[in-house]
């Protein structure tokens, strides 16, 4: 059986954090610090910019929502069963794909 270098820190030899080897530069600069100490990474600054922005977005939007309903009460919204059907399948195979 043999032995990895991992495994061999594990049995008393010299010890190598994994996570040092396979994280990027910035990331391992800050990987033993708390989390209350360490400096953000520009990834994690844009992530939060993104995750803020998303919060603010409504989960409905009330004005498409009308414009639809509008459309569809006075007949001039129509949708072929031909097109339900092809964007069925399309979601399908998108659905497959993730």
């Amino acid at each position: 059986m043999k032995i990895t270098e991992m495994e061999s820190g594990k049995a008393g030899g010299p010890q190598q954090d994994p996570a040092s080897s396979i994280l990027p530069e910035e990331f391992r600069a800050n990987l033993h610090q708390p989390k209350a100490r360490r400096a953000k990474t520009s990834r994690e600054e844009a992530i939060e910019v993104a995750m803020k922005a998303m919060e603010e977005v409504p989960d409905v939007r009330e004005d498409v929502v009308a414009d639809l309903k509008a459309r569809i009460e006075s007949g001039q919204y129509k949708v072929a069963g031909e097109d339900v059907a092809d964007m069925m399948i399309r979601r399908m195979k998108a659905d497959r794909i993730r």
